[in-house]
C-alpha cells in the first residue's frame, strides 16, 4: 500500500475521516467518531513534522497501540 500523498493536514484527517460509517442518530457514536478524528488529526501532524510516510495500516496501528506511538 503506498503512502498517503496529501498536501494538507486538513485533507490528511478529512480523508481519513470520511471511512468512518456516519453516526447522524446516535450522539454517542458521533462523540467517539469526533475523538477518532482528533487523534488523527495529531498523529498525521506528528508524522508530517517527522517527514515520517504513512499509509493507512500505520495510522490504524498507531491508534491501537500505545506502544506504537514510541520513536526509535
Amino acid at each position: 500500500m503506498g503512502a498517503i500523498a496529501l498536501s494538507s493536514l486538513p485533507a490528511s484527517t478529512a480523508a481519513t475521516g470520511n471511512l468512518v460509517p456516519s453516526s447522524e442518530t446516535d450522539p454517542g457514536a458521533d462523540h467517539y467518531r469526533q475523538s477518532a478524528n482528533q487523534a488523527l488529526t495529531v498523529f498525521v501532524g506528528a508524522l508530517k513534522a517527522c517527514k515520517l510516510r504513512y499509509n493507512f495500516t500505520d495510522l490504524a496501528i498507531l491508534l491501537q497501540s500505545g506502544l506504537a506511538c514510541v520513536f526509535r
